[in-house]
């Protein structure tokens, strides 16, 4: 599984963008994670895109927007407790943490795993080797944090088959072309 994160940033070729992202990768999966983005602004943003292309969506705010849009995956952030909201995804940041609760979703991130290429003085602060826990816990364990060329056969060594990108796209000119180099490492 590919997981790119949206920038919090707003980019003109956003949404041109994120349609080539999916036209190159069948399986990859899009988070908007924008926190800054009223609802009115993040629904106008969902737009955009069709029915196929909302259930590869996720969000991570505005949770009401289901409504709109059933396809929607969402996200469960560390600050919501539990609701009556079926999410498909959360954010883990101590292995612990992940091996106590990420079976209840259907995928989970492990974070940091690198040291951020996005956020400036975010590094691991544990080591998120994953390679002595079943089976059924790797599929579900996606590495995010400081993956790029460079760092994805180390991330793979560590028991990781599924990765999510933020900075190694966004930071980049060419999102679509970034993908690309970075799936060749995958």
């Amino acid at each position: 599984m590919i997981i790119v994160l949206s920038s919090e940033n707003d980019h003109i070729q956003e949404i041109k963008w994120i349609k080539e992202l999916f036209s190159i990768e069948s399986s990859f999966l899009f988070h908007v994670r924008k926190p800054h983005w009223t609802m009115d602004r993040q629904k106008e943003f969902l737009l955009h895109f069709s029915k196929k292309e909302l259930k590869r969506i996720s969000i991570h705010q505005h949770y009401e927007l289901k409504k709109d849009f059933p396809a929607l995956k969402l996200h469960q952030k560390d600050i919501e407790s539990t609701t009556a909201l079926s999410f498909n995804s959360r954010s883990f940041h101590s292995l612990e943490n992940a091996k106590e609760k990420g079976k209840e979703y259907d995928y989970f991130f492990c974070s940091p795993i690198f040291k951020s290429l996005s956020k400036t003085n975010y590094s691991p602060t544990e080591n998120w080797d994953i390679s002595q826990q079943s089976k059924d816990f790797q599929s579900k364990a996606v590495a995010l944090g400081g993956l790029d060329e460079n760092s994805l056969h180390l991330a793979k060594n560590m028991g990781f088959t599924n990765f999510a990108f933020l900075g190694a796209i966004w930071n980049f000119e060419n999102p679509v072309e970034r993908l690309k180099t970075l799936l060749q490492h995958v």
